[in-house]
């Protein structure tokens, strides 16, 4: 429940302000592998809570697909029921 308080959520700043902090953080820190600050993978679980897919999500700031898999918030209770089921081989 959102109270009077609460900032707006608007997901078009939010992609900017990812989109502006990979590219600082592609400029300033070198090599292929590296940890992603927090704050990016915040922005992304957030966006992610609004209803964006993270194949939407990498097409508009950059970041691997796969790399946004790995931050995405895990529903242990669906995973769980998908390995009974003998989804995951």
């Amino acid at each position: 429940m959102m109270n009077a308080s609460d900032p707006v959520v608007n997901p078009e700043q939010i992609f900017v302000d990812i989109e502006q902090m990979v590219l600082q953080y592609k400029a300033e820190v070198p090599g292929k592998r590296k940890t992603w600050p927090e704050s990016i993978k915040r922005f992304v679980r957030e966006l992610c809570g609004l209803g964006f897919t993270q194949a939407d999500i990498a097409k508009r700031t950059g970041i691997s697909y796969y790399t946004i898999l790995n931050w995405a918030p895990v529903n242990k209770e669906n995973q769980t029921k998908k390995a009974h089921h003998g989804s995951y081989l």
